[in-house]
This record gives structure tokens, C-alpha cells and sequence, in this order.
């Protein structure tokens, strides 16, 4: 793997923490709604429209930096598999989310946990190091040197 990889493989994995974080606060606030001409039952807490923000250009980072890894399948079962355990918690902590919570972890951890598994088997695979980049992802259409 090239230092430029596994760099971007350091980010992609910090920008999935961070989503995962804001995704977990943006959960536990609920529905809420802020400004406009109408007062609404339930106002958002100060801070929101900057864990929106957050959010948002930890996901733009996160898609940037698993493009430019090479490790596609890795990080796309990874991304489910934290986005399982994240609505796992929202089902133990709030009774109203519960069946929601339950059905979609455990859909969401069945699409991560296969490519988990086929990317780490690629990785330890006895081939040569161009059969264990392409089980990891599509390297060969993601690596800057133009191979």
C-alpha cells in the first residue's frame, strides 16, 4: 500500500468516527424544528445546525478518502457495520425507535459484515499482492498511479 493510501485510509476512518458521533447526537435530539415564522413544540438545541454541518462534510470526507484508499469493499462494509451498531443504540436507549432501530442494525450489519469479511480474506489471501488490492476493493480503478 502507498503512504498516500494508507493516509487516506487514516481519514476515511477518522471522517467515519466523527459521522458516526454526530450521527448519534442528531438521533438522541430527535425531531425538532428552529426558526421560521412558526413557533414549534419541540425547538432544536443550540448546536444542531452545526452537527448538520459536521455530519455532512464528514460524509463528503469519508467518500473522497474511500476513493482514494483503494479499499473500497473494506470501507463500504465498515461504514455499515458502525451505522449498525450506531441504530442498535438507538434501539436499547430509546423505546419509541426500538423496532426501527433493531430491523435496520440488523439489515445494516449483514451488508457490512459479508464485505468486512471478503475484503480482511483478500487481505491475508496466499495470491500475489495484486490479487489481495483487488479482493480489498477496486483498486485497480481507484489508485492514482494510473496501473
Amino acid at each position: 500500500m502507498k503512504p498516500s493510501q494508507l493516509i487516506a485510509c487514516v481519514v476515511a476512518v477518522g471522517a467515519l468516527a466523527l459521522a458516526c458521533v454526530e450521527i448519534a447526537h442528531l438521533m438522541d435530539t430527535g425531531t425538532c424544528a428552529s426558526g421560521g415564522p412558526y413557533v414549534s413544540a419541540d425547538p432544536c438545541p443550540e448546536g444542531t445546525d452545526t452537527r448538520i454541518l459536521l455530519l455532512t462534510a464528514a460524509i463528503l470526507v469519508y467518500v473522497v478518502a474511500l476513493l482514494f484508499s483503494g479499499q473500497m469493499l473494506f470501507f463500504y462494509g465498515l461504514l455499515f457495520v458502525a451505522l449498525s451498531a450506531i441504530f442498535i443504540r438507538g434501539a436499547l436507549t430509546d423505546d419509541g425507535f426500538a423496532a426501527a432501530g433493531w430491523i435496520v442494525g440488523a439489515v445494516f450489519a449483514a451488508m457490512g459484515i459479508v464485505p468486512l469479511y471478503l475484503a480482511v480474506r483478500g487481505w491475508f489471501s496466499r495470491d500475489d499482492d495484486r490479487a489481495r488490492d483487488r479482493a480489498a476493493g477496486l483498486a485497480t480503478y481507484t489508485t492514482l498511479s494510473g496501473e
